[in-house]
């Protein structure tokens, strides 16, 4: 049998350094919100020839918009921004289309603070 009682000061010990090394991590590192939890816009774009991620992130930053450009799964370019409006979601559009060639919009998702932050609605009958 294993001494599990005997050997609770070395389990206490272990969760101890797991905390620790938890709170210093979310210290130095931070929490990263995604678009669910803070607000902005998640554009997926497909182009016809290769391209960087890089070079789409350094030209949309030099655009002024701040935000990442990642490549998902499927080699797709997933720019994530702040919040665009119809107008800045077109010129921005064009302005890569004008940089890097055809490319074709595959999704926008758009979050705003107050649809994270809306209550939830209680289900009929409480």
């Amino acid at each position: 049998m294993i001494d599990i009682v005997g050997k609770r000061l070395w389990a206490f010990i272990f969760v101890a350094i797991l905390v620790v090394v938890s709170i210093v991590s979310l210290v130095t590192f931070g929490l990263r919100t995604g678009l669910d939890f803070s607000s902005g816009s998640e554009l997926i774009l497909k182009f016809e020839q290769t391209v960087k991620a890089a070079d789409i992130d350094a030209e949309v930053n030099n655009l002024g918009y701040s935000g990442t450009v990642e490549v998902d799964a499927h080699g797709n370019m997933v720019v994530r921004t702040v919040q665009l409006t119809p107008e800045d979601k077109i010129k921005l559009e064009a302005d890569l289309t004008a940089k890097f060639g055809t490319m074709t919009e595959l999704g926008l998702k758009a979050a705003t603070l107050s649809s994270v932050n809306r209550p939830l609605k209680q289900p009929s009958g409480l």
